[in-house]
């Protein structure tokens, strides 16, 4: 950021920018086993979907939720897109996407892993 800039910045906003540098994340894709907690967590989610629930049917990113994990329709489609947590208390998340019928496989035990996005903060 240029001197002007930082300059501009404090007369609009009365006050000194302070450095602040953007998160930096280690990003990899991985096939992982699906833990239980995260099994039992879809089959909910599977669960609603079959029952027209509107937290399922609504597309967001968050509507569906647990202490771990998070997600939703995802807007102009049938996918449904998570984020997990599968190490509490530390900055690794996972990300990813599941058809209905995924969510299904997932959820009954009929499948037992995927690909994720796995990210770490650095």
């Amino acid at each position: 950021m240029s001197d002007e800039q930082k300059e501009r910045f404090e007369r609009l906003f009365g006050g000194a920018l302070q450095d602040v540098r953007p998160l930096r994340y280690k990003k990899s894709t991985e096939r992982v086993t699906v833990p239980q907690d995260l099994r039992d967590f879809l089959l909910e989610v599977h669960q609603r979907i079959e029952d027209g629930d509107e937290a399922a049917t609504t597309p967001s990113d968050d509507l569906l939720q647990c202490e771990w994990a998070y997600g939703g329709l995802v807007p102009g489609g049938d996918r449904y897109s998570f984020v997990y947590f599968p190490e509490r208390g530390t900055s690794v998340r996972w990300e990813f996407t599941l058809l209905p019928s995924e969510i299904d496989e997932l959820g009954g035990g009929a499948a037992a892993e995927i690909t994720v996005h796995r990210f770490e903060k650095q």
